[in-house]
């Protein structure tokens, strides 16, 4: 009888064991994942404080978008510093929400918060085959765009 019941226990033990890492932790991180998180979060720091240089080079290190592709966005980006300056000075900026699709693809959304209006920003990042890398990145002024999509 004694024998059964710790057979029993031991089973149940096993089991709960198996279940456990059977449906993986939760609590474990995608590392690079984070990484690009933190870099995204970066570009958006260094337009918030108006280095779009720095954003720009950040974007390009991070980035499979083309050096070119890089250097079109940032000359169109200082030619609307007019425009990016009525809009009074940047106050914050936010991460919104994420998007995913399975584990290798999510789109990040932030808004700068300047004193007249904000002005969404887009990042879709992608797990390459050799880490996660942004793979497009786009701004608008309507939110709209961004919250429907």
């Amino acid at each position: 009888m004694i024998r059964i019941i710790v057979t029993s226990i031991v089973f149940l033990l096993l089991a709960g064991c198996t279940v456990k890492v059977g449906k993986g932790d939760p609590e474990i991180k995608d590392a690079e994942k984070e990484k690009i998180e933190q870099q995204c979060d970066a570009i958006m720091q260094a337009f918030r404080d108006d280095s779009v240089d720095e954003a720009m080079a950040m974007l390009k290190k991070n980035s499979v978008i083309s050096e070119e592709m890089v250097d079109t966005l940032h000359a169109q980006i200082v030619n609307q510093r007019p425009m990016f300056l009525s809009y009074g000075k940047p106050i914050s900026f936010d991460f919104v929400q994420e998007r995913k699709i399975k584990d290798y693809v999510s789109r990040r959304y932030y808004v700068i918060r300047y004193e007249k209006t904000y002005l969404p920003f887009a990042f879709t990042v992608f797990k390459t085959a050799y880490g996660w890398k942004i793979t497009h990145f786009r701004y608008s002024s309507d939110l709209a765009e961004y919250i429907f999509q």
